[in-house]
């Protein structure tokens, strides 16, 4: 039964309770309420059990994925920032002299670097 059949059977009780006496029009009455609200409850229902079915589709899919760990993650204060800043700017830096003093000693001009990064050499960064 759906809820158009619903009303319209709720309307002909209406219409054909007038004509018996109080005590059964009244049982009538809450008899039609009665299925109204356990018609709306069952609909209710059948919406949250279709939410809770997709919601639960999409944690089963999460699960199937696999996971890849990246990397480690830990819990830094400021100052650990800064230190490990600075340790980040001494090996770039590091790693800045040791390409340079490369040049160096291969007798790399400006215009030869250029093409030595082209072939996979010392890259500068800026």
């Amino acid at each position: 039964m759906t809820s158009d059949a619903l009303t319209i059977v709720r309307g002909e009780i209406d219409q054909d309770a007038y004509s018996l006496d109080g005590t059964t029009h009244y049982r009538l009455q809450k008899l039609a309420n009665t299925a109204q609200k356990s018609f709306v409850e069952w609909t209710l229902l059948l919406d949250v059990n279709q939410l809770l079915f997709k919601q639960n589709n999409e944690s089963n899919c999460r699960k199937s994925a696999k996971s890849v760990k990246v990397g480690e993650a830990k819990m830094m204060s400021y100052t650990e920032i800064v230190k490990a800043q600075a340790k980040r700017d001494a090996r770039e830096a590091a790693v800045q002299n040791r390409c340079e003093t490369q040049r160096f000693f291969n007798g790399a001009s400006k215009g030869e670097e250029n093409m030595e990064n082209r072939g996979g050499g010392c890259r500068r960064r800026n």
